[in-house]
């Protein structure tokens, strides 16, 4: 856990909210959006996990301190994804849920991944500033669902 609370991620302890997400792409772009509806909280921390297995770590760390917390995670379930892979994908998910503390923290999934969600096409490089890129140009259209998604971040 020392490792994993870097200069980046010990904002968390001075956060009036901690969000937490998978990767480098939902820390670039949630806040983004956030911007442009007019929700966005300077006091609200995005923390990058690394990915969805290290959630529940800090989960754990949260909860220790009482710090109102969300964990936003992939469902991982996309077209092709062969059954193996997506029964890890819910042990994976099942793993962030069971160390959600009610009294502190919640959770919002993401349908399959960020990319599926903003409506991006697979496999571009440098992923979250090609997010960042799509999300900001003028052909972008933010759905309804991804919208209350990150409004209800906010809240």
């Amino acid at each position: 856990m020392s490792y994993w609370t870097n200069p980046d991620r010990s904002e968390l302890f001075f956060a009036k909210k901690v969000i937490l997400v998978e990767g480098a792409t939902e820390k670039t772009v949630i806040p983004y959006i956030a911007q442009s509806l007019g929700v966005f909280k300077h006091d609200y921390s995005i923390i990058d996990c690394g990915s969805k297995n290290n959630i529940p770590l800090y989960c754990h760390l949260l909860n220790c301190f009482g710090i109102e917390y969300v964990a936003v995670y992939d469902l991982d379930h996309q077209a092709g994804k062969n059954p193996n892979a997506i029964n890890v994908a819910n042990i994976s998910t099942q793993r962030v849920l069971d160390a959600i503390d009610a009294e502190f923290g919640s959770s919002i999934s993401l349908v399959n991944d960020i990319e599926e969600e903003l409506g991006m096409d697979r496999g571009r490089s440098g992923k979250a500033f090609a997010a960042l890129e799509y999300v900001s140009g003028p052909d972008f259209s933010l759905s309804v669902s991804l919208r209350d998604k990150i409004i209800s971040l906010y809240e």
